[in-house]
């Protein structure tokens, strides 16, 4: 299996859409549960 999160870091994905904060922390949780994935934030 093949996990990508991919975000964007402009003004939209922070407020009001939360998407940034959100997706960082779900890698985080994925992470500490040890599930391979690969997350790219982009412009």
């Amino acid at each position: 299996m093949s996990l990508l999160l991919v975000v964007g870091q402009g003004a939209w994905e922070i407020d009001p859409t939360g998407a940034l904060p959100g997706t960082i922390a779900f890698a985080k949780l994925l992470s500490d549960k040890g599930i391979r994935h690969e997350l790219r934030v982009g412009l």
